[in-house]
């Protein structure tokens, strides 16, 4: 049985067009093996001077803690107080460095934070929040650091019990020898005392 209908050039192209899409999708997908997913995060700036902009980057990180290749940026206007930003970036499984990037008489504490992204979602062990704080730059040289996001909590410092110290128990026949030594004292001293008396007791009598 057949079914005649009629397919007009239109409907031709909007279907070819929604299989290349899909297509293409699909091979976006599955080109190195992962899935990009919209990751949410926040992060809060303190100390942006009203008037101000400062930068928020996400993108890999170099060997000396530096954006790479900025994949997302975010601009942050000041405005003299606290300013919470919330961020959907669009990444796949892997390491990356959100930095602030700030006028240069800041000094940024932390510089960035860097994280990995598994199975679509932010690794946060220890669930830290993402804080920046822009402070007047100090009179020394001092460095930006970059806080490790992702790092596995910090383990306990186990406490070092002392050994306990032991002494050696006598042998019985140590013990023995103890009381013998002890009971000839005794009767030595029990002799001593009685020949003592029996010789004042003569001197008496004479």
């Amino acid at each position: 049985m057949r079914i005649k209908g009629i397919i007009k050039p239109g409907m031709v192209s909007i279907m070819f067009l929604a299989g290349f899409t899909c297509s293409v999708s699909s091979l976006m997908t599955s080109a190195n093996g992962y899935t990009a997913a919209s990751i949410q995060m926040s992060a809060t700036i303190n100390g942006l001077a009203q008037g101000e902009t400062a930068t928020l980057l996400i993108g890999t990180e170099t060997a000396d803690l530096e954006v790479q290749n900025a994949l997302f940026e975010y601009q942050i206007n000041g405005t003299g107080e606290s300013i919470h930003k919330d961020m959907s970036p669009v990444l796949e499984d892997g390491m990356y460095l959100l930095s602030l990037k700030a006028p240069d008489h800041y000094f940024r504490e932390p510089k960035g934070y860097s994280f990995s992204v598994h199975d679509s979602a932010i690794v946060n062990p220890t669930g830290k929040a993402i804080t920046f704080y822009l402070k007047p730059q100090p009179g020394y040289p001092v460095a930006e650091a970059v806080i490790m996001l992702s790092a596995p909590p910090k383990q306990p410092i186990p406490l070092t019990i002392p050994p306990t110290v032991t002494t050696d128990q006598p042998y019985p026949w140590q013990i023995l020898l103890v009381a013998v030594v002890i009971a000839i004292a005794i009767i030595a001293l029990v002799v001593a005392l009685a020949i003592w008396w029996h010789r004042s007791g003569i001197s008496k009598n004479t």
